[in-house]
């Protein structure tokens, strides 16, 4: 994914004189973070159990962030939970928590401490920044992916007050693919509507518009979610500059790097992206809250023994989704044939699909009992590539373009077909499709990257080689060929690995951590 190049631009060229200079979106997000960041220098934090008051809304008080809140490791169970408001079109059923903690140097897991009771619903306002667009139809209704809208009730389980900062187009043929928000209980929802750039000239042109924008939106809440995403304007590092000016709590969320390089790139690229690390460091320490989706984010993104960081996994699991055992080992005794071996990604550079196709290439030259499937998932610009290339392997391996299938049950039942799922992603992102594989009992064949270690261990439940290396990948896919035995029993062990960890789970996580935060507990 490209991102906002920091250079400037002249506006005239006289000799002998000096030019004026525009600066250039990425130079404008780094002033703010600088005027931050002395924000924050002036205005240190209090010591803990200090009350402090706001002239825009109720006390709040600020606990000891430094004491460790998932040190407990015993895993206990919800037995029983009430089910939310908003959940209970998707008829949920309460489940076991488990989250990282992430303050310490050890990769291993420790389990959060559960209580059985409900927690109170956080009544602060909430501002939630996400760089997913909406569709607004002709009536002025709102439309959004299926996957969104339900990720949307879950928040609306415990945040009384929310408004949504996203993008927004308007559009008179909707996607029949989308899901209505205009519905309970979505219309809690509150809106706020960005502009929709689609390179990087036009976001120079709309910044003051985003700038200003994200003013008033923050000036709403007292609380801003907000992650490290987006293009041409990275939410990020504008919204968290601001928020920190204006004295808001910050929850940063970092679930992707797209600024770092993944492969051979050039040397603006690499400055480029050597720039965006920096200043997301630095609107890391400005945050209250940090949640990374990989111990290795948080690792590469804090310092040791950072206090309030917190790793929770990018998993959108329903309970209802994960095969028992039985229905795992049903699964795979339906299966016959060649081993199938399936990629669900989508289709663009980082996800690996260069090495995919390449791998599968030269698994092809040597004679493998494999057959291949692609299925898109969302945009991406390379499936000619892949159809292409299908094409020119007719006679070797087999390698069929599916189409799109709805995210659910739908996709569930997809995965179960398979034997194995192919990940060799070069970024560092977590893919969620890695703990919907092993939900099914289908183990992951991919790159051994830090996202992708965290859930998959190779020789366990899946089998890893290391990114970019198409040879290593190859012979994976002939290995797999001849071992479905082995495969089986790999994608058993990996149902049990993630046998907890859902989607709501997931959010439980968070509520707990922003109560404590926030000195609510």
């Amino acid at each position: 994914m490209s991102s906002i190049t920091s250079n400037t631009v002249n506006l005239c060229c006289l000799p002998q004189l000096r030019p004026p200079v525009c600066p250039s979106a990425g130079t404008i997000q780094a002033r703010l973070i600088l005027l931050g960041a002395l924000a924050d220098q002036r205005n240190p934090r209090r010591p803990a159990t200090i009350e402090q008051t706001s002239k825009r809304g109720p006390r709040s008080r600020i606990v000891d962030h430094n004491v460790n809140v998932t040190d407990c490791a015993r895993r206990q169970e919800l037995d029983m939970l009430p089910r939310g408001r908003a959940t209970e079109r998707w008829d949920h059923l309460a489940e076991r928590q488990c989250t990282m903690d992430t303050s310490s140097t050890d990769r291993g897991r420790i389990e959060a401490p559960v209580w059985p009771d409900a927690r109170p619903p956080i009544t602060l306002p909430y501002i939630l920044f996400v760089c997913a667009p909406l569709e607004i139809d002709e009536q002025g209704r709102r439309w959004t992916a299926a996957s969104w809208a339900k990720d949307l009730a879950l928040h609306l389980d415990y945040l009384s007050d929310l408004t949504l900062v996203s993008p927004a187009t308007r559009t008179s043929s909707r996607s029949a693919k989308l899901i209505s928000l205009n519905d309970p209980p979505f219309d809690r929802l509150k809106y706020i509507d960005l502009p929709c750039p689609t390179s990087r000239w036009e976001a120079l042109k709309t910044l003051p518009s985003h700038v200003l924008q994200y003013w008033r939106a923050i000036g709403r809440g007292r609380i801003v979610h907000v992650g490290f995403a987006g293009w041409p304007i990275n939410q990020g590092l504008l919204a968290i500059p601001i928020a920190k000016i204006r004295g808001r709590f910050i929850l940063a969320n970092v679930e992707s790097s797209f600024w770092r390089a993944s492969g051979p790139a050039s040397w603006s690229r690499r400055l480029q992206g050597s720039l965006y690390e920096v200043l997301t460091r630095i609107c890391l320490r400005l945050g209250d809250v940090r949640l990374f989706t990989s111990q290795a984010y948080l690792q590469e993104l804090m310092p040791p023994g950072a206090p309030r960081a917190y790793v929770t996994p990018a998993t959108w699991l329903d309970e209802e989704w994960i095969l028992s055992e039985a229905e795992a080992r049903e699964a795979w005794a339906a299966k016959a044939g060649p081993v199938r071996l399936l990629f669900a990604s989508r289709l663009i550079p980082e996800k690996g699909v260069f090495v995919l196709l390449s791998a599968i290439k030269a698994a092809a030259a040597v004679g493998t009992n494999v057959e291949f499937s692609i299925h898109p998932i969302g945009e991406g610009g390379l499936r000619d590539a892949c159809v292409a290339a299908a094409r020119a392997l007719a006679g070797g391996a087999r390698v069929t373009i599916l189409d799109e299938v709805p995210f659910g049950e739908p996709f569930m039942r997809l995965l179960r077909r398979f034997d194995a799922v192919l990940l060799p992603s070069l970024s560092d992102e977590q893919p969620r499709v890695a703990y919907e594989a092993l939900s099914q009992a289908v183990p992951v064949i991919g790159s051994a990257t830090g996202g992708i270690r965290e859930v998959v261990e190779s020789g366990v439940n899946g089998r890893l080689s290391p990114p970019n290396d198409v040879d290593r990948l190859a012979e994976s896919f002939i290995w797999a060929g001849q071992n479905r035995a082995e495969l089986t029993e790999m994608g058993l062990r990996g149902l049990r690995s993630v046998r907890h960890s859902t989607h709501k789970a997931m959010h439980r996580n968070r509520h707990e951590l922003l109560l404590r935060a926030l000195g609510e507990l």
